[in-house]
């Protein structure tokens, strides 16, 4: 109920809201509506994370949230309607300005397409597409750390393919399950001002899986001068 239409396609509820007020005041009964819930078929769906704030398409739903250190906009989306040019589609939620480059990478027998849009070199936008229901899609806080960070042409191909921590000159791997470099895991640290192995695990993933780099995550905490507060 708190939402507005800058956060959101569909965000403000209260306009499905037909009930009655008080006399007096005019608060609705918010809480005493009557309602109908279906659910509605989506034929594709998105997401998109971006240093500037943009205004998807009025043919689908989607929702915004600011990404952690202010690394910029995350969002959500999903369309009912037929997906159409993924291309064209990108176009809209790149936003790509005059000057920039955009990496592009289309795997047609999934249905899937991959987008990067690149300001002096760096991550302005990185975008994924799929039409194939089921297929599960990168976390918003995997892909927030790469924007503003400068994509080699080496790293280039990583990066489209989904090897994340790869792209973002990582450093040594530190977790062997999801990628993870150490010179990643120090920016994250120092970024997000971490004090355990459990904030690792929820921005970076590193220490989630088979634990196996617990320790080296430890001292890799106290080394940059941070507490470690987990055992």
């Amino acid at each position: 109920m708190h939402w507005t239409d800058a956060f959101s396609s569909a965000g403000p509820i209260g306009r499905l809201l037909t009930g009655p007020v008080d006399p007096v005041s005019g608060q609705p009964e918010l809480k005493a509506e009557a309602v109908e819930i279906e659910p509605l078929p989506t034929r594709w769906r998105a997401v998109l994370v971006h240093r500037r704030a943009v205004r998807p398409p009025g043919d689908c739903h989607w929702a915004r949230a600011p990404l952690a250190g202010d690394r910029g906009h995350g969002y959500a989306l999903a369309g009912w309607s037929r997906l159409g040019d993924p291309f064209v589609l990108a176009d809209r939620l790149l936003d790509l300005p005059s000057g920039g480059a955009r990496l592009e990478l289309a795997d047609a027998g999934r249905r899937l397409w991959r987008f990067a849009a690149l300001i002096d070199g760096r991550l302005d936008a990185f975008l994924i597409i799929t039409a194939v229901a089921g297929t599960v899609l990168p976390d918003q806080a995997m892909l927030a750390p790469l924007l503003g960070e400068e994509i080699t042409d080496r790293a280039r191909p990583g990066l489209l393919a989904g090897k994340l921590a790869a792209a973002a000159s990582g450093g040594r791997i530190v977790c062997s399950c999801f990628s993870v470099g150490i010179d990643t895991l120090t920016r994250a640290i120092k970024e997000h001002k971490m004090n355990d192995t459990a904030a690792i695990g929820k921005i970076c993933r590193a220490g989630t899986n088979c634990g196996s780099c617990l320790p080296e995550l430890r001292a890799l905490l106290r080394s940059v001068g941070q507490a470690v507060v987990d055992a």
